[in-house]
């Protein structure tokens, strides 16, 4: 470890309210070293008031929870592990997440449902969102610029999504931050199937679905959920309630909107 070696619990430890890994002082100056923590065997080494180094965490049963290398306060590399010693993530092995009984989770930034399935999909030029059964539900793909916007031309599959939108709201991943940054990868793209539902004259249908989201969200905030779940459902019920004033307001309408094609969507009901 890097010298000194500082107790977390050190009076002259300062950090900043935004990223603990940056500007750390002791004593008033920027800080070099390691800070140490409760558990006598996590610690972080800094450079100049950046972390730069190893830094290492563990679980309360000793195994090893994150192991990083950072240079000058920025990620270089490192491995992650669940409790039970299954490892999570290797930066140097693809981009892989796995959960703790070894099932894929996400590879090269497309994430995967239980059973195997593909449950999105995304390159440079498409997006693919599935059902857990491996149905399409949603297509994007990149169009040429228009009066120089960038647009899409968005496929809803209304019969797939209707019957099975809850495989994309779903927190399938054990480790919350994984349910977090899908959940927000999803969120526009399903508000965009029911704006353009809205749009086609089936704003019934449309208020229907989105209400149901909704109460499928208070539901789940019923169970016990982790913090990060609980957030992500909040701020969920909070703007799809935002959302459905804002749809019978109109303020998704063609007319409303800039000079893009907008005519881009498309839903096939059958």
């Amino acid at each position: 470890m890097r010298e000194p070696i500082i107790d977390i619990d050190d009076p002259k430890i300062e950090s900043n309210m935004y990223d603990f890994h940056t500007f750390m002082k002791y004593d008033g100056k920027l800080f070099t070293g390691t800070i140490l923590y409760e558990d006598t065997k996590s610690y972080v080494q800094y450079q100049n008031g950046n972390v730069d180094g190893r830094s290492i965490s563990y679980y309360l049963n000793g195994q090893v929870e994150e192991d990083c290398t950072y240079i000058d306060g920025n990620y270089i590399s490192g491995k992650q592990w669940y409790e039970n010693g299954q490892l999570r993530y290797d930066s140097e092995n693809n981009y892989v997440i796995s959960d703790e009984d070894g099932i894929l989770t996400q590879k090269n930034g497309n994430w995967f449902y239980k059973n195997g399935n593909e449950r999105l999909t995304i390159n440079e030029k498409v997006t693919k969102l599935f059902s857990s059964t491996g149905n399409l539900a949603i297509l994007i793909k990149q169009s040429d610029l228009l009066n120089n916007y960038s647009t899409s031309k968005i496929i809803y599959y209304h019969k797939i999504l209707k019957e099975k939108y809850k495989d994309l709201q779903e927190h399938i991943y054990i480790y919350p931050e994984d349910n977090f940054n899908f959940r927000s990868i999803v969120f526009v793209s399903l508000n965009s199937w029911i704006i353009e539902l809205y749009r086609t004259n089936h704003e019934k249908e449309a208020l229907y679905i989105i209400n149901n989201m909704i109460n499928d969200s208070e539901i789940r905030l019923k169970e016990d959920v982790n913090f990060r779940v609980k957030d992500i459902e909040e701020n969920f019920i909070h703007n799809s309630k935002i959302f459905i004033k804002q749809l019978k307001r109109g303020e998704f309408n063609y007319n409303n909107l800039s000079n893009v094609n907008n005519h881009q969507s498309k839903i096939i009901f059958d």
